[in-house]
């Protein structure tokens, strides 16, 4: 009991002061400064920042840093100060005492600049400035004064007037030293208070509206008219100011060895707001954006985006690193943290601080801060604190969200869903979750709970479950995308609408139990990481913290669009952990402390971002631009290097590009550098513009250059040498025409020759091929004759004359088909009644089948005559006739693509067997070859490959497979 009573929850006794801080981006080595010492910055004209430090000189375009040293150039790497004349030379003083410049990305400095020689002489320089006729003021230490005259080369000195300052008002030179103002003749016109001004020193002044604001000890003065008058001490030592600025709210910047003083001067009165107190402020600048950029001793650089947006802190300098933010009912903001506390602000920005220690273990994380009719209740990570009549710390792992329902019973989020009665909370622990499962609405981890009259609503780590009368309903069920970590939910009663925030998936949107909306990074959103969904600033408008900044997500008749607020506030990367508005100011939770803000301030920047294209490579080498830029055809592959400077859109820039001639079309990049590789030839315009985080336009940048052609593809080339050509065309012609006239006798009787020659060789071919079909012919009738005389030996008249009859119509046919080819029709007939001859000889020996293709026309299709006849009579004789069994013979004709198919195909001996009966060798191989001799003259005369393969099936069953191939050919 003594335990639990020790980590009740304790108000602080001691009130704590709050104090603000501008909302800032640092930069330090991790950022690429090489020192954290810089003294000075500049903006030059085209929008760089240039920064003086102890290691030389850096230029910063918004995305890196680039360093300048000795080494390049500069007089030393230790300088305190940078100046832009209006010739755009960047001025650099030393603490060496030397200065030099940059033109044109060269350094000038004594070694190669004459002017700059002996220049210190005169003393250490302190302070350089330009007058009204463009010449170059050097301050001394000492008083002394040197001009520096450019145009005639030459510098003049001024002594003995003790000169600290020179300045321009009015449109005329003034100089200034402790005795008074000084024309630009070195004339005194008008003596300065010395009861205030005594000794004086300026360590830095600024001009606005024709107005010098400077510092004298810890005074702030001004001059106008010539008149000096004194505006306010700064509560700093003697000399502890060190800078000065003026922002565009007329607000004047004190840069001092502790921090920065704030004043406004629309009000004279002491009113410092002090920013920064642990740094030694050496230089404030504004840049034209408006932001300011400030610059340290030890602690390298401060850039404000927004200087309205401020960090609460505590009076002990600490910021409020804030994980959930809730406000009462009285308007007064609660922020949780991650280690044990919580924070009560109150409007008068008071600051009330609470221990949320846990008994469990230290650093306990608050994931909510909820308020019921009678009490407060403290989710943490180790712990749920009560605050009400009376105060309870009740150790508890895992909770993170809690709501209160209509009857008073608590809902609790943790690795299950309770609903305990809101009297029994005090018994509530870890032990009791597991111990009595009546306790247990949902077994699942639950993040985050919403209520609606009797309707509760539940986000866990794999959906979302909508709670009516005790009973869980899965609404994720249907919808598979939002079956993921829930992190945030929010309920508009007006629309019926249910708003999921996820810290994955974007933002799903819900109504009446149905997915309507899938949001992600791709539909506006910064991230599609999550952390809080809270009422916007805007009517039907919702704030939405992500790992990214926040959006705001204005809805109504169906429609949703976004906005991006970081590009107001300033915060492009910043993890927002949640967000409340209250009244006019807009709170944001955030890892980097807890951001207030006006909403009103947040208003979209106007200023047009500055574009500059840096380089200009043609084939690797950077080109000087100028308006007429040409180049031989070979120095075709070009680069460009550009950069947009809005420092306020930190890195968000946007590129839009094109090319004349190559597209018309603008393409979009987020890169700094274009490449064109291998362009033809012609002329070429290239155009681009940027447009920063808010949408703003730069103005368009166009370079036109010309690729030249080669000198082979110009006009005068070609007509020279199109000359030539014809010249010399006209008299080979000449030439050529006598002599093809003498030779064209000659040519002419030598063609008929070779035609001769050629229709004699045809004429050749179908003899010899006559001349084998006429010696298939004597041995098929002697085959036949033989048959014949064998019917007669063996007395069967009536055989040997129904042979005659048969072989009389097949002889008809050969002796009326002398041709070299003859239709297929007429040749499947003779095949027919040679084969019909030959079953009379072997009676009962085999059957026969001949297939023809339906596509083949009979009539038209041309074949050799009797080309399948010798294969025909060796499978029945070799191959069909010896076999004991009854044997089958099959042909068939198929057309395949641009050739006729002709197959023999008999289930006979097989040629292996065949050949082993000596005596009937030789008659095989005779038909064999005189048809290989006839279809090596047809492969010859038509140019075309003809095919002739046996196939011997005996080692497998039994029989031969004989297929020619010839080229398909008509009749006609």
């Amino acid at each position: 009991m003594h335990l639990k009573q020790l980590y009740i929850f304790l108000l602080l006794i001691a009130q704590i002061a709050l104090s603000q801080e501008p909302y800032h981006v640092s930069f330090g080595r991790k950022d690429g400064l090489p020192s954290l010492n810089i003294y000075h910055s500049l903006q030059d004209k085209n929008g760089y920042q240039w920064f003086a430090s102890d290691l030389g000189v850096l230029k910063y375009d918004g995305y890196s840093f680039s360093l300048l040293s000795t080494e390049d150039g500069l007089a030393d790497n230790e300088n305190f100060s940078c100046f832009q004349d209006s010739k755009e030379r960047i001025w650099f003083l030393a603490y060496n005492g030397k200065i030099s410049f940059l033109l044109d990305n060269k350094i000038f400095n004594e070694s190669n600049f004459t002017l700059l020689k002996n220049i210190q002489k005169n003393g250490y320089i302190s302070r350089i400035s330009e007058n009204t006729r463009g010449e170059i003021i050097v301050i001394y230490s000492n008083g002394n004064v040197r001009i520096l005259n450019f145009k005639k080369n030459s510098s003049t000195t001024l002594e003995g007037k003790q000169i600290i300052l020179h300045y321009i008002q009015n449109n005329k030179d003034h100089y200034i030293s402790p005795k008074g103002i000084y024309d630009d003749n070195i004339n005194l016109i008008k003596s300065l208070p010395q009861k205030n001004l005594n000794g004086l020193v300026i360590i830095r002044s600024f001009l606005k509206n024709n107005i010098l604001y400077f510092s004298h000890l810890n005074a702030i003065y001004t001059i106008k008219n010539n008149v000096c008058t004194k505006l306010f001490d700064v509560p700093v030592p003697e000399t502890g100011i060190i800078s000065l600025s003026i922002d565009k709210d007329n607000k004047i910047w004190i840069g001092t060895r502790n921090g920065v003083y704030v004043n406004d001067l629309n009000n004279l009165k002491p009113n410092f707001e002090i920013f920064f107190k642990e740094n030694a402020i050496s230089s404030v600048q504004r840049d034209f954006e408006n932001r300011i950029w400030i610059t340290t001793l030890d602690n390298g650089l401060y850039y404000i985006p927004n200087t309205t947006a401020k960090i609460l802190k505590t009076n002990t300098n600490e910021s409020l690193i804030s994980t959930c933010l809730t406000k009462d009912e009285f308007g007064n903001l609660w922020c949780g943290t991650a280690n044990d506390l919580f924070y009560k602000v109150d409007k008068s920005k008071d600051l009330k601080s609470f221990n949320a220690k846990s008994s469990i273990q230290s650093k306990n994380y608050i994931f909510q801060i909820y308020f019921s009719n009678e009490n407060q209740y403290i989710i943490g990570k180790h712990a749920i604190l009560i605050q009400g009549k009376k105060n309870k710390n009740i150790p508890f792992i895992g909770a993170k969200t809690i709501v209160e329902d209509e009857f008073g019973d608590l809902w609790i989020g943790a690795n299950y869903l309770l609903k305990i009665p809101k009297k029994e909370i005090d018994k509530l622990s870890n032990y009791d979750l597991y111990s009595f499962d009546k306790r247990v609405i949902l077994k699942e981890r639950t993040n985050t709970l919403i209520r609606n009259d009797k309707t509760i609503w539940a986000g866990t780590n794999n959906g979302i479950y909508k709670i009516e009368n005790n009973k869980p309903v899965y609404l994720s069920k249907n919808y598979p995308k939002t079956q993921t970590i829930i992190s945030k939910l929010y309920f508009d009663k007006a629309t019926n609408l249910l708003f999921v925030a996820t810290n994955s998936n974007g933002l799903f949107v819900f109504q009446n139990d149905k997915l309507i909306q899938h949001f992600t990074k791709k539909d506006g959103l910064n991230s599609n990481i999550l952390y809080s969904i809270k009422k916007g600033f805007r009517p039907n408008s919702l704030l939405i913290s992500t790992n990214l900044g926040v959006n705001q997500i204005t809805f109504s008749n169906g429609k949703f669009t976004f906005e991006n607020l970081n590009k107001f506030i300033g915060i492009e990367n910043l993890k927002v952990n949640d967000t409340e508005i209250i009244e006019s100011n807009l709170f944001l939770a955030s890892d980097d402390g807890l951001l207030h803000l006006n909403i009103n301030s947040l208003q979209s920047s106007s200023i047009i971002p500055n574009l500059k294209i840096e380089e200009f490579l043609v084939n690797g080498k950077n080109i000087a631009m100028k308006p007429e830029l040409s180049f031989r055809y070979s120095e075709n592959d070009i680069s460009i290097n550009y950069t947009g400077l809005s420092f306020n859109s930190q890195k968000n820039i946007t590129y839009f590009f094109k090319l004349g001639k190559q597209n018309e079309k603008w393409n979009t990049t987020k890169t700094r550098q274009i490449n064109y590789q291998g362009l033809e030839p012609g002329d070429y315009e290239f155009q681009i513009y940027a447009t920063n985080a808010s949408g703003v336009k730069s103005k368009i940048e166009k370079i036109a250059f010309t690729i030249r052609k080669p000198f082979w593809k110009t006009y005068w080339f070609l007509a020279i040498l199109f000359g030539v050509f014809g010249l010399a065309f006209f008299i080979i012609w000449k030439k050529r025409i006598h002599s093809l006239n003498q030779k064209f006798e000659t040519e002419r009787h030598q063609i008929e020759m070779e035609r001769d020659k050629a229709n004699l060789e045809k004429q050749m071919i179908e003899l010899e091929q006559k001349a084998l079909r006429m010696q298939m012919n004597p041995h098929f009738i002697f085959n036949a004759l033989n048959t014949i005389k064998g019917y007669y030996s063996e007395g069967n008249d009536e055989k040997a004359g129904d042979y005659i009859s048969k072989f009389s119509m097949l002889l008809r046919m050969l002796l009326e088909n002398t041709e070299q080819t003859i239709p297929l029709g007429t040749e499947v007939k003779m095949l027919k009644l040679y084969v019909e001859l030959t079953q009379i000889r072997y009676k009962n020996v085999f059957d026969y089948d001949i297939s023809i293709d339906p596509k083949i026309n009979l009539e038209d299709t041309a074949i050799p005559t009797l080309l399948l006849q010798p294969i025909v009579e060796n499978a029945i004789i070799h191959g069909l006739a010896p076999k004991k069994e009854h044997g089958q013979l099959t042909i068939s004709f198929t057309k395949n693509e641009k050739s006729l198919l002709c197959q023999v195909i008999d289930n006979g001996i097989g040629i292996k067997a065949s050949l082993e009966k000596q005596k009937q060798r030789q008659h095989e191989s005779k038909a064999i070859s005189i048809t290989k001799e006839r279809l090596a003259l047809i492969e010859n005369d038509e140019a075309t490959e003809v095919i002739f393969e046996i196939t011997d099936n005996s080692g497998n069953s039994s029989g031969t497979k004989v297929i020619i191939q010839i080229p398909y050919k008509t009749i006609w």
